[in-house]
């Protein structure tokens, strides 16, 4: 869905269901749940952020197979994922390591409520995070804001 230069990754089915085949996405199945992600659109002038997230629990890493496939469409594969986890996430990590994605700490500069994701090509996308109990019409303003959207 395209509105205002932003677009929602809401429902990803139909691309998750595509990862099986030779495309050099991730091999992950299809999502469990839609992730709660919204894109800056291609095209549009660029921000701080390419998107943000808003994850359902503290524990960011049992969303993560969710989120990489929902952005696999802008990034491509990807090769690894920079945050400030939470000792719980680190803990109760989600990802493994046959699933090719190493999960590692910030980097020097990364804001701490920003996920970065860096694709096999190099290539970055910055998500902001937002706190998984904000309310929804905070977190859904803030996600709108973070993507540039012209109206919050």
């Amino acid at each position: 869905m395209m509105r205002d230069g932003v677009r929602s990754v809401g429902n990803h089915f139909d691309m998750a269901s595509r990862l099986h085949e030779t495309d050099g996405l991730q091999p992950f199945e299809p999502a469990t749940r839609t992730s709660r992600i919204l894109l800056r659109a291609r095209g549009a002038p660029a921000g701080l952020v390419d998107g943000a997230w808003w994850p359902r629990t503290t524990n960011l890493t049992l969303e993560l197979h969710d989120v990489i496939s929902s952005v696999a469409t802008h990034l491509g594969r990807t090769a690894r994922v920079a945050f400030a986890w939470n000792p719980r996430s680190v803990t109760q990590r989600g990802l493994d390591r046959h699933d090719g994605v190493l999960v590692c700490g910030p980097v020097d500069g990364q804001p701490q409520n920003v996920m970065y994701l860096f694709g096999t090509d190099g290539s970055r996308l910055a998500l902001l995070v937002v706190p998984p109990d904000t309310e929804a019409d905070g977190a859904y303003a803030a996600m709108r804001l973070a993507v540039g959207a012209s109206e919050v």
